[in-house]
Formats: structure tokens, sequence, C-alpha cells
């Protein structure tokens, strides 16, 4: 819905490319338009070829686990707009832009920024690309030992 709100120049410019299966049989074929395109799964060997080739990945998730598609957008050097009332609100840890997942005018605004703004474009990049090296495997290991270590001292 958010990317309709766009500017008809944009939606041209920039097409909305949705992945993934569909979800508890909803079909999305109903709800694309011209400039919208449903191409389905996509194997996990293919899929940091879609993330690099975006201009943005766009997640507005209302009930996410953990949120790894952000980290794995940033890791292919894509800005990404997410959910601020999810886990994806920590995943991201403000290298990302937040919105409320259900309001497209809020979403679209914050789209038409950064399909618009390159310095803000690449800010998001530098700023993901430093997140996923915060939450490098290293890191959260030895984040675990220390707390660990923490708790076999006491």
């Amino acid at each position: 819905m958010a990317h309709k709100l766009l500017p008809k120049t944009l939606q041209r410019k920039y097409p909305l490319i949705i992945v993934g299966k569909e979800w508890r049989s909803i079909s999305f074929e109903h709800h694309l338009g011209k400039y919208i395109r449903y191409i389905g799964y996509v194997s996990d060997a293919d899929l940091p070829a879609v993330y690099a080739l975006a201009t943005v990945f766009v997640y507005p998730s209302l009930h996410e686990g953990f949120g790894l598609p952000i980290l794995e957008s940033m890791t292919c050097g894509t800005p990404v707009i997410t959910s601020l009332s999810t886990a994806t609100q920590e995943a991201s840890n403000d290298a990302a832009i937040l919105v409320d997942p259900t309001r497209p005018h809020e979403i679209a605004g914050q789209l038409q920024s950064v399909l618009e703004d390159t310095h803000l474009q690449r800010k998001l990049i530098n700023d993901g690309r430093a997140r996923v090296q915060q939450m490098s495997w290293y890191n959260t290991a030895m984040q675990i030992y220390q707390e660990f270590a923490k708790v076999t001292k006491s």
C-alpha cells in the first residue's frame, strides 16, 4: 500500500519487488499495481543478490522473532526501513529508519525520503554495515562468553 502512495515518477523509477513465499495462502496478485511485482521464493544462494540490487529494503513486520533479514540486507549494503514495534528495532539499533507498520502514509513518506536523498542512503548504508559488525557471530559469542565468565566468578 505504501508504494502506491509514492509519486508516480518514483513508483516507475523504483518498482516494488515483493520476495518470499505467500503466507497463509494469501495471494498478493489482486493487490499488485503497475509497478509492483511479486517474485515469490528466492533461494538462500540468490538472496544476497536481491538485497544488493535493492535501493532500499522495507520490512514493516508486525510480528518478528529477531529480524535476521534486516542484518542480511545491511550486510549487502542496502538501506533499511523497518518496524519500530517489534524485535526489528533491536536488530537495527539506530541503523535503520523505524516506522509504524500500520501507517502506510508514514512508510511512504520515509520511503520517499530514502529514495530521493542519496546522503541519507549513504548514512543508512554506513550505519548498517557498522551494525552488522556489532552483531557478528564472533562478537555475539564473546558477549555470551563474558556473561558466563561473570556468573562463574560469582
